[in-house]
């Protein structure tokens, strides 16, 4: 009978193990947040812009003047919302004044986005 309770006092433990390593792995990848961006060779490079004046458009072209400064890509955990933020952080830092070509990719707990970031040239 006690080892009958060992067994079933290890398998409650190691269960618990189990179930408190899982709930540190979600916590631990829900709270990451990724930002890259991608600076072609023959790149100009302006300063920085205020990020939350960065437009962000779904279009794959824009009929106005503009330079392509590099992709900008983020992974957040989140909605959309932290998406966009942190996507407008990434393109401030190459001097844009607006994403193009936005692409948004939703999972359980992360959102992913990356586009095109531009500088648009106004006469």
């Amino acid at each position: 009978m006690a080892n009958k309770r060992g067994r079933v006092g290890t398998t409650i433990v190691q269960s618990l193990i189990q179930s408190l390593w899982g709930a540190v792995m979600i916590t631990t990848v829900s709270a990451c947040s990724y930002g890259t961006f991608f600076i072609p060779k023959q790149q100009k490079f302006y300063g920085p812009t205020e990020p939350s004046a960065i437009a962000i458009s779904p279009q794959r072209d824009l009929k106005l003047a503009y330079e392509k400064l590099g992709r900008v890509a983020v992974v957040v955990s989140g909605n959309g919302d932290g998406a966009r933020v942190h996507l407008q952080n990434e393109a401030a830092k190459l001097g844009a004044n607006a994403v193009i070509d936005l692409k948004v990719k939703r999972t359980f707990w992360r959102t992913s986005a990356s586009g095109l970031a531009v500088r648009i040239f106004t006469n």
